[in-house]
């Protein structure tokens, strides 16, 4: 759903309200952020950025890699975007919390992600441009990700076993592989 705005694909949530995720919409309409903690580690003019135009029976691939200060996005294996934060990167851990949908844990709004998740990965290092690029979903990559959601079965579990099994809560499901979230309260 392309006009939805300020729902969080991929969420790595500490305490605090700490966080930084892949979120759709919410500073600029139809176009994907690094998003975080009252924007500390967001850019704020994304107007230079590309609108995505993938319709809903496509799947887009974004990645989001952060090297020190640097962060750049990828879209489809490509890049997106790419600045210098003003603050230090944030540090997270397996005690942590995954969100997927949701922005996240006290979002001011209810609304989520309304679409379609396929594969889910966090890596423990800053990949390359090449090895985003290699990713296929479902597919093992190297390097292995630190956690790893491929919604097989019916529960949200990570494979890697970093992360205990998730909780679906509102209309989310798995169905053929996918996570389907409907955006209202998923």
């Amino acid at each position: 759903t392309l006009d939805q705005t300020g729902g969080g694909v991929l969420t790595l949530e500490g305490p605090n309200d700490l966080f930084d995720g892949i979120v759709f919409g919410e500073q600029s309409p139809r176009r994907w952020m690094a998003g975080s903690d009252y924007f500390r580690r967001t850019w704020a003019d994304q107007s230079g950025w590309a609108q995505e135009t993938t319709d809903n029976q496509t799947l887009a691939q974004i990645a989001i890699v952060y090297r020190g200060q640097q962060i750049t996005l990828y879209s489809n294996g490509a890049m997106y975007a790419e600045y210098t934060m003003q603050s230090a990167p944030a540090g997270f851990g397996p005690d942590d919390t995954v969100l997927i949908g949701r922005r996240h844990v006290r979002a001011g709004t209810p609304a989520s992600f309304a679409g379609v998740v396929e594969d889910a990965r966090i890596y423990d290092r800053a990949l390359t441009a090449e090895q985003i690029a290699s990713l296929r979903a479902d597919e093992p990559s190297d390097p292995r990700p630190w956690a790893w959601w491929t919604f097989e079965g019916d529960e949200a579990e990570d494979a890697m076993g970093t992360f205990p099994a998730g909780q679906l809560l509102g209309h989310t499901h798995i169905q053929d592989g996918q996570l389907i979230l409907d955006g209202a309260d998923s």
